[in-house]
């Protein structure tokens, strides 16, 4: 810190409250080196303060939409749960994207071992009536 009379007061090139400038070519060199050195600091903690706030800025800016979509995904996914009906959902390619715990119950199935397969993948070689493999060939 300058405290009450700046860097130049030993060689009476300024004092504080005055508004006259002095180049750098009329600084002594220890007074140049030492005003960079304090000018490099600076500016370094104004990056930092102005990276901080547009960090800040975008972390706003990023959870809002966030939280948006973590509540609706709550929702979508704890109303198929806890419903009564079977429910599934698959991609156009008929790949199983989603099945709650009555469609498991009801095909006999494991979650895990059906997303991301097709009917066939999943139940060929089973009777669909009984949910167990069948035995019976062609």
């Amino acid at each position: 810190m300058l405290g009450s009379r700046s860097l130049f007061a030993d060689n009476d090139l300024a004092l504080e409250g005055e508004n006259r400038r002095v180049p750098p070519s009329a600084l002594p060199p220890r007074y140049l080196a030492e005003l960079t050195g304090k000018l490099e600091a600076l500016e370094a903690v104004l990056a930092r303060s102005e990276f901080a706030k547009h960090f800040e800025d975008l972390k706003i800016q990023i959870k809002v939409p966030y939280e948006v979509m973590r509540e609706r995904n709550l929702i979508l996914t704890t109303v198929p749960e806890n419903s009564a009906a079977s429910i599934y959902a698959t991609r156009k390619d008929g790949r199983y994207t989603y099945l709650n715990h009555e469609m498991e119950v009801l095909c006999n199935v494991v979650r895990e071992q059906v997303l991301g397969k097709t009917d066939f993948e999943v139940f060929s070689g089973r009777s669909l009536s009984s949910g167990e493999p069948t035995t019976s060939r062609l």
